[in-house]
């Protein structure tokens, strides 16, 4: 198969994370053999890559392939335990099933683990206006405006990539 041959050499440079990357995106387009290989191939070139590591476990999860997934979740949930995106995420989907107050606590672990993100401080205030806490509601406004000012203005990826890469695969 020409894709096949071409992802064993064609113009994808010795790096991890493109190789990651390149997994998530044959994980969207569903083509779970060729992403299975990317993620092993930038597990390869860098054993601690956990993006890759995580993609290819919930592969694996997806697939129910659950002995192949078992020798990773060990470490995919210490990625996690550390990933404050990964609390965001979660309280994001509490937030969309209206579980505000789990929704908050989940934040919570994600600003302990990051105050210098907005986006954080932000879904603070959606959950605040959502339980009518108008106190914490101003508080975590006041937090995402001072986070915001106290940097200088730049496009931020890191949570968008992570999450992309990670949890919004089809």
């Amino acid at each position: 198969d020409d894709s096949l041959r071409a992802h064993r050499g064609g113009g994808v440079p010795d790096n991890s994370e493109a190789w990651g990357n390149l997994g998530a995106a044959y994980r969207r387009s569903g083509n779970s053999t060729l992403a299975e290989l990317s993620y092993l191939r930038a597990l390869n070139l860098n054993r601690n890559n956990d993006s890759a590591l995580s993609n290819l476990t919930q592969l694996y999860l997806a697939e129910n392939r659950q002995p192949e997934a078992q020798e990773f979740l060990k470490t995919v949930n210490r990625y996690y335990r550390r990933n404050p995106y990964f609390y965001f995420y979660v309280a994001r989907l509490h937030f969309s099933n209206r579980e505000y107050n789990e929704s908050i606590q989940f934040l919570d672990c994600a600003i302990k683990l990051k105050r210098d993100d907005s986006l954080f401080y932000d879904a603070m205030v959606d959950e605040h206006q959502m339980v009518n806490d108008k106190e914490n509601e101003a508080r975590y406004l006041a937090a995402a405006e001072d986070v915001r000012s106290s940097k200088p203005i730049q496009r931020r990826t890191e949570h968008r990539d992570w999450m992309q890469s990670v949890l919004f695969r089809r």
